[in-house]
């Protein structure tokens, strides 16, 4: 993403698109693994999901930071549980045992 950003604007869709690797794996019995990492100077997060989801049903597992997560849920129309519910929980099961 570095060099996409330096590379200004126009390079920004090439640097986020999987393109040429998932022409690559996709015929393959690999498992693809997707870290997306938003960085806010190549754009919004929409964008960079925008540019994902065509190619989403190549991934094995997507990865993702918990700050994201809400907003994906808010683009993907799914519930997302918030952070302090889940610590919530959390610290409840370790009280039981």
């Amino acid at each position: 993403h570095a060099l996409a950003a330096a590379a200004g604007p126009r390079r920004r869709t090439a640097a986020l698109l999987p393109g040429a690797a998932v022409c690559v794996v996709s015929d393959s019995p690999l498992l693809v693994s997707l870290d997306l990492n938003h960085r806010p100077a190549l754009g919004t997060f929409r964008e960079l999901w925008e540019a994902v989801l065509p190619h989403i049903g190549t991934v094995d597992l997507l990865v993702l930071s918990c700050d994201v997560l809400p907003t994906l849920a808010e683009l993907t129309g799914a519930t997302c549980p918030s952070v302090e519910a889940s610590e919530s929980a959390q610290g409840d099961e370790g009280a039981k045992t």
